[in-house]
């Protein structure tokens, strides 16, 4: 696993991190060596929603804010040499690699590898746009899995050969 081989995970979504903490730990991805940047519900004593932390919440426009608010993570990572990128928008990618070096304060990377996930309820009976889309996330990531049914499998082969060569 990413843990046993002490690779720095840091989720990075839109969603709501008790959510994602949940299932990852349900799942047995959640360990110390992986952090989720998120919006956290906070709730008062009697059970009633406060707030949403962090204020300005985390959107697909606003993940940039990753930085500032895991600057310790970063840092501590920052002799890291390479990055990679799970996605299941374009944006993700640009706000990931593009944006990263420049947000990390010159992390660079001397690798990257980015794997695109595209929703598609039935890959067999694709229309134009659908096809259009594939372009898109084909000419944005190094490997693009399409369909709802689509799994991380291949990513964890990849990661497991890789690991294996060192």
């Amino acid at each position: 696993t990413l843990d046993e081989l002490q690779v720095p995970t840091l989720v990075v979504s839109a969603g709501c991190a008790d959510l994602i903490e949940t299932w990852l730990e349900r799942h047995g991805g959640l360990h110390p060596t992986t952090r989720v940047s998120s919006n956290r519900l906070l709730w008062d004593e009697e059970g009633n929603l406060k707030q949403v932390h962090p204020e300005q919440p985390i959107t697909s426009f606003t993940k940039h804010m990753t930085r500032e608010l895991n600057a310790d993570f970063f840092e501590s990572h920052s002799h890291r040499r390479a990055l990679l990128v799970i996605g299941d928008s374009c944006s993700d990618l640009k706000l990931a690699i593009l944006d990263f070096v420049q947000v990390a304060h010159g992390v660079e990377h001397d690798l990257q590898l980015s794997f695109g996930f595209l929703n598609a309820e039935d890959v067999g009976d694709m229309d134009a746009a659908h096809h259009e889309r594939v372009q898109l996330y084909s000419s944005h990531f190094d490997a693009v899995f399409v369909g709802n049914d689509a799994s991380l499998d291949h990513v964890t082969e990849l990661l497991v050969k890789i690991a294996s060569s060192r």
